[in-house]
């Protein structure tokens, strides 16, 4: 029952939700016509790309420079491959360019606290980039910290 003066708000309450869907609904339509009309060109620089896979290849591959530890298990040889260890008895020309399949490369291996490298691989690469590893070296069952730069073309 009303009195006087006073109106039901039903009517203009529902009117509102309505109409306030239909904008709802009609916006997403527009905002999703504007969104799936964009083009988007993704272009990958992939210019080092192989010059580090190769790096990271020469530093962790057991078939590498990677120092590889054995043991028997159950009469069954094992291997533990030691990621970023340098073994020096692996330091050799023919194995990196066996590795790599690239005669353009050059290795030097600095051990930390001497200026002068302990060993150097060198090819015929003059422009190409440079990356510099801080790894372990291992030789004669000793450790030491060191510094390897890997070049490759």
């Amino acid at each position: 029952m009303t009195r006087r003066g006073q109106q039901t708000i039903w009517l203009p309450t529902i009117m509102h939700v309505f109409f306030s869907m239909i904008l709802l609904i009609m916006g997403l339509l527009i905002i999703n016509k504007f969104a799936s009309g964009f083009d988007t060109a993704i272009t990958y620089k992939t210019q080092d790309l192989d010059h580090n896979l190769i790096a990271a290849r020469l530093l962790n591959s057991p078939d590498c420079l990677a120092w590889t530890e054995s043991y028997t298990k159950a009469g069954e040889p094992q291997y533990i491959v030691h990621s970023g260890i340098i073994d020096m008895l692996k330091f050799d020309k023919t194995r990196i360019s066996a590795c790599i399949k690239d005669e353009n490369f050059d290795l030097k291996l600095y051990e930390l606290g001497s200026g002068t490298p302990v060993q150097i691989l060198s090819g015929d690469v003059t422009d190409a980039p440079v990356d510099t590893f801080l790894v372990r070296i291992y030789d004669k069952n000793q450790l030491s910290t060191g510094l390897i730069t890997v070049k490759t073309k």
